[in-house]
This record gives C-alpha cells, sequence and structure tokens, in this order.
C-alpha cells in the first residue's frame, strides 16, 4: 500500500526539476542576449581598431543611400542572398570580427543574416550583432560613406 505514494513523490520530483529546468533555460537565454548585445561606442572601437568586416543586411537601395564606411551588403531579403554569402564567406572568415548591423534594435535582419553567416561556415567567435544598427552610428557621427566600389569590386553590379 505504501508503493504508490512513493510513486507520487517521485512523479512531484521529477515534475519540480523539469518546471525548475524549463525557467532556468529561460533566464539563461536572457543573459545569453545581453551578452551578445554590443554598444555604438564599443563597435566604434571595434571599428579603429581595423581588421574587421562590416556586414550591412539591408537592402541595396538603403546600402546605396548611406552605410558604414568600409561596409559590404549582403541584403537578407535579396534573392542571391546565398551567393553573396559564398563568395564573402573566406573573406569574412579571415578577419578579426565580423559585425553584422541593419536599421536598428526594431529591425531583426542583422540576427537573421549572422544565421545565415554562422551556416555558411563563418566562425562563431568572429561575430558580432550590432543591433543598434546604422540610424544609432550615424547619429553619433562615426564614418558613413554612399560609396559602392568595394562592394562592386566583390560583387560585380549586375549582382546587386
Amino acid at each position: 500500500m505504501g508503493e504508490p505514494k512513493n510513486y507520487v513523490k517521485i512523479l512531484s520530483l521529477i515534475l519540480f526539476f523539469a518546471v525548475f529546468s524549463y525557467f532556468t533555460s529561460f533566464a539563461e537565454q536572457g543573459k545569453k542576449e545581453k551578452k551578445s548585445s554590443v554598444s555604438v561606442e564599443k563597435v566604434y572601437e571595434i571599428y579603429k581598431e581595423g581588421n574587421c568586416f562590416f556586414v550591412d543586411a539591408r537592402s541595396f537601395k538603403d546600402y546605396a543611400n548611406g552605410h558604414i564606411e568600409g561596409a559590404i551588403n549582403i541584403p537578407f531579403h535579396s534573392n542571391k542572398k546565398t551567393d553573396y554569402i559564398m563568395k564573402a564567406i573566406d573573406i569574412l572568415n579571415g578577419a578579426k570580427h565580423v559585425v553584422v548591423y541593419c536599421d536598428g534594435s526594431e529591425c531583426g535582419l542583422s540576427k537573421m543574416l549572422a544565421k545565415d553567416l554562422l551556416n555558411a561556415g563563418l566562425k562563431k567567435e568572429k561575430l558580432i550583432i550590432f543591433t543598434e544598427g546604422y540610424e544609432v552610428w550615424k547619429k553619433k557621427g562615426y564614418p558613413v560613406s554612399k560609396d559602392l566600389s568595394f562592394q562592386e569590386a566583390l560583387f560585380s553590379p549586375q549582382e546587386q
């Protein structure tokens, strides 16, 4: 007769640990997301150090209207995105840091493009997702450009 009580105790303990683990995983996920958030000032320091690539995930039109100086454009919504990634992945892996950005915190393109870059072989330790984005960079007065020569050298103009 005492055995069913033991089963209830065991099931209660299992349920407790399952619920505890479930909620703990959300707390850990929140910590990881906070760690991956990098301020515009820190990104600018990385920019000044050199040996980094900036990747603009916005449309080519937005990129052509202004981008972080020296950035390349891999538009997330382009039907040639995979081709762009494959052409750029070796160059990106040669840099110390790869900073992916879009318009800002309300824009998720940088996070989605970062995932595609990782899937294509970008080394995770090189990746920085700059969630504050281009608009915050520009407001700070950091270097911006409309020059397309590097982009055109990497990807032919017909690909744009």
